[in-house]
């Protein structure tokens, strides 16, 4: 029975099998059971110095990426500290005013939140932006909801297939940019609740040009 050469390449880490690489290269140079292998030497010996190099660089970009997680984890800490500290300093103010404390852009613990299916998005307009290509949106907001889901349809709008999701809001007015010029444009808004089965229905679909 005739022996064959084992690799089990498979089983081996980066560093393992480029140190393979460099085994069988010293083994095999100037070795006279292989007379005709110098090209073969030669190309191995080229793949296996790129092949370090990567593996030198992505050692390095692991080690950066670690440290930039750790980086943006401990950049985070200090938001939320410096957040809580603002938090504090809106209570003493607002002395438990809710508009005082709402108007600081923070919600009011303990304030009423809705149950069950949220109701429909009423009066969505449309109106040129401040350059081509931006058009902004409004609509009356819903009592206690601050989330609302938008989408786009540049064909007819009454085929559903030609609406297309493109994103939300936080509150009751957005901008879109970068809207192709001269596009029949329609949007519908609806409010997002925490459980799909009390998203509030589609709005009405507004119209405009896209400036």
């Amino acid at each position: 029975m005739k022996s064959k050469s084992k690799l089990e390449l498979a089983d081996l880490d980066p560093d393992e099998l480029t140190g393979k690489g460099d085994t069988v290269g010293v083994a095999m140079k100037d070795n006279v059971n292989f007379p005709d292998a110098a090209d073969l030497l030669a190309e191995l010996a080229a793949a296996n110095a790129i092949a370090k190099a990567k593996v030198i660089v992505q050692k390095n970009t692991a080690k950066a990426a670690v440290q930039a997680t750790a980086d943006r984890d401990a950049a985070l800490e200090v938001v939320g500290g410096v957040l809580t500290a603002v938090g504090a300093h809106v209570d003493s103010v607002a002395k438990g005013n809710p508009v005082i404390i709402e108007s600081a852009g923070l919600g009011v613990k303990g304030a009423a939140t809705h149950i069950g299916a949220l109701g429909q998005v009423q009066n969505l307009s449309l109106t040129a932006g401040d350059n081509p290509g931006e058009v902004d949106a409004q609509w009356d907001p819903l009592t206690g909801k601050t989330h609302y889901e938008l989408m786009k349809c540049v064909g007819d709008p009454g085929v559903e297939a030609n609406w297309v999701l493109i994103g939300s809001s936080g509150g009751s007015k957005t901008a879109l940019l970068g809207q192709p010029s001269g596009t029949n444009m329609w949007l519908r808004v609806r409010a997002k609740a925490p459980k799909p089965a009390n998203d509030g229905p589609w709005s009405q679909p507004a119209h405009k040009i896209v400036p």
